[in-house]
């Protein structure tokens, strides 16, 4: 996987993060954790993600994919698929508002503890697959559990576990 080599593979055009994406994707043994502002429609609108994702699952019946959203009702209008596929595959999927509070700001798409997407801005592809800084991932873990712990679930989100 690029970013093995001990430094982070540069993303910086959306053909390369939806290619991370993917590699994540694939690679995911156990868990998906995501940090989206309002889930980008090129990532998670996807065809081809959503049908990698879809195939993961259900190779992978405890697969988890935990979201937290800062925008819920812009990412339901962005990421239809991905809510379809949410719907579809409900125990699989938890989804929540993240807290207005959070020190998470940048997109993060964590697999495992083991790789993840950085980006710095949901307005730009400009970031980084890191996979060889163990130590690192599991800091933003923390964070992303920590924040996990202090969101909510919206009306918007709910609506998805039907």
């Amino acid at each position: 996987m690029p970013g093995e080599s001990g430094l982070p593979a540069t993303i910086e055009t959306r053909d390369q993060a939806v290619a991370a994406f993917e590699q994540l994707i694939l690679a995911a043994t156990a868990a998906l954790n995501i940090v989206s502002d309002r889930l980008h429609p090129a990532l998670f609108n996807d065809p081809v993600l959503i049908e990698a994702l879809r195939q993961k699952i259900l190779q992978r019946r405890r697969m988890l994919i935990r979201v937290l959203i800062r925008q819920p009702r812009q990412a339901v209008i962005n990421a239809p698929r991905f809510f379809a596929l949410a719907r579809r595959l409900g125990s699989n999927f938890e989804m929540r508002a993240a807290p207005r509070d959070t020190s998470l700001t940048a997109s993060l798409i964590i697999r495992d503890r083991h790789s993840m997407i950085y980006r710095p801005s949901f307005e730009r592809w400009d970031g980084q697959l890191i996979s060889a800084d163990p130590i690192g991932i599991k800091e933003w873990l923390e964070s992303f559990d920590s924040a996990w712990d202090n969101a909510s679930e919206t009306p918007e989100l709910r609506e998805t576990r039907l």
